[in-house]
């Protein structure tokens, strides 16, 4: 856009899928007409003009991959899944220089600690974010990982003002919108400071092994769902209607999403999981009739055609397609790169990825268990503790922080000039009144910010100082 050559035309699709997603899906960018390279893709380009290759799809893989029968022996897949495991690993630990693992006190990053300190003979330097506040601070569970393994630990409290003193260089290092990128942003900036290049991430060990609560979800609810859908349209409307008015007379709110199961396709339950915000939100923030947003195509379009064979496959597919894709390893890989380091994700190994989803889902799933597969391929290198300890995520406490700046916050979010004034003020008041979570409020900011950042700032022809 600053050299001239692209015109300065924004997307309407894109910031429809960010409101619907947290980020932008490839191929998708925030600017008309410019697209992203597909993960797992090439581009090849000559005298006759340009194709799109792909060299591996995960569509295909989940898809097509032959699926062993249930009768197949659990202590065989479980021996696989850690011999794999252990062989990522030690590929992920090459470097010659300094390496560490983000440490967060939960399952996957714990498990990854201990499967590289039983490959190397020097201490492994281990690096987690604390909080003040006790209900986010997962700082014990990293110090007993810490303590088994011997790891030279570092840990780096994080307060409010640290994190709003960081926005500007946050902002400045997103190449698009995501709701997702401080956490990212302020670990590895943790990691530098400890003097770290490259850093192991845990990132894809719950869409590998299944660890988030609506991927279980999906799995109970694929007969359910299916009797839903029989009903006429109408029908379903008037229920989810009622659903809604009485929720909102019992004093629940916040199920706007329900919406979404008034076409109760895979991709729409996985929409009323993962979604930000509803069609009707999406609508009144950018002023759209509800005929131009379902106008555009559904997200499914971009699974290369792919035909899951039960909800929870199509769960699973939206999930490395969309949050694992489009948010978590851009976030790394952008975030981590504002500081230098690189980013490795050992659980995305494509030959681990394919042998733990040509599984049955029974070994991956179990009701009181997070994760049992991957908990039973540690088996005693793993902590009892951490086992046992309910999954919380690697979460800021950003509810908090925003209400003591949600006056400056809401300012910033007005900067989108397609929001409907409005309509924002309506989220805002939502989440000051604890009715709306955070994320959507956040999700607002994040757009208004990236706004400001896109406005041409010098003439054509110059660049940036740090180009």
């Amino acid at each position: 856009m600053r050299s001239g050559m692209v015109q300065d035309d924004r997307s309407l699709e894109a910031l429809v899928r960010f409101l619907q997603l947290g980020s932008v899906p490839v191929p998708l960018t925030t600017m008309k007409d410019v697209s992203a390279l597909p993960a797992g893709h090439y581009l090849v380009v000559d005298e006759r003009g340009s194709k799109l290759k792909p060299y591996w799809d995960l569509s295909t893989a989940l898809t097509h991959l032959p699926k062993l029968d249930e009768s197949h022996d659990l202590e065989q897949a479980i021996t696989t899944s850690r011999t794999l495991l252990d062989e990522s690993v030690e590929l992920h630990l090459i470097s010659d220089v300094p390496l560490g693992v983000f440490l967060s006190g939960g399952i996957d990053s714990s498990a990854l600690v201990a499967l590289a300190s039983g490959l190397r003979e020097e201490p492994l330097t281990t690096i987690s974010i604390v909080f003040e506040e006790p209900q986010y601070n997962e700082a014990q569970h990293a110090r007993l990982v810490a303590k088994r393994y011997r790891t030279d630990h570092h840990e780096v409290m994080l307060r409010s003002k640290d994190l709003f003193e960081e926005l500007p260089r946050i902002f400045a290092a997103m190449d698009q919108p995501t709701g997702d990128g401080v956490n990212s942003y302020m670990v590895s900036k943790a990691a530098k400071q400890a003097g770290l290049t490259v850093v192991l991430s845990g990132i894809g060990g719950d869409e590998v092994f299944l660890g988030y609560d609506h991927l279980r979800t999906a799995q109970a609810l694929n007969g359910s769902r299916d009797l839903f859908a029989r009903l006429p349209r109408w029908a379903r409307k008037s229920l989810l209607k009622g659903v809604l008015k009485a929720a909102a007379l019992a004093g629940r709110n916040g199920l706007e999403k329900l919406a979404y199961l008034e076409e109760p396709s895979d991709e729409n339950v996985y929409l009323l999981f993962r979604g930000l915000f509803s069609p009707r939100q999406i609508q009144d923030l950018l002023g759209m009739s509800e005929r131009e947003f379902t106008a555009l195509d559904p997200i499914s379009t971009w699974l290369n055609g792919a035909k899951p064979r039960s909800l929870i496959d199509s769960s699973i597919l939206f999930e490395f397609n969309h949050y694992l894709q489009n948010q978590l390893l851009k976030d790394a890989d952008c975030m981590s790169m504002a500081h230098s380091i690189e980013t490795r994700v050992p659980y995305l190994d494509h030959r681990l990825v394919d042998h733990v989803l040509s599984l049955p889902t029974r070994m991956k799933l179990h009701n009181g268990i997070n994760k049992p597969l991957l908990l039973k391929s540690l088996g005693d290198d793993l902590p009892r503790a951490v086992w046992d300890r309910q999954k919380m995520g690697f979460t800021f406490p950003f509810a908090q922080w925003m209400k003591q700046r949600a006056e400056e916050l809401q300012a910033r979010s007005l900067e989108q000039k397609r929001f409907q004034r409005a309509a924002v003020e309506s989220v805002w008041k939502g989440f000051r009144e604890g009715r709306v979570h955070w994320s959507r409020a956040w999700a607002l900011v994040v757009l208004g910010q990236y706004e400001l950042e896109m406005k041409p700032s010098m003439p054509h022809g110059s660049r940036p100082a740090d180009a």
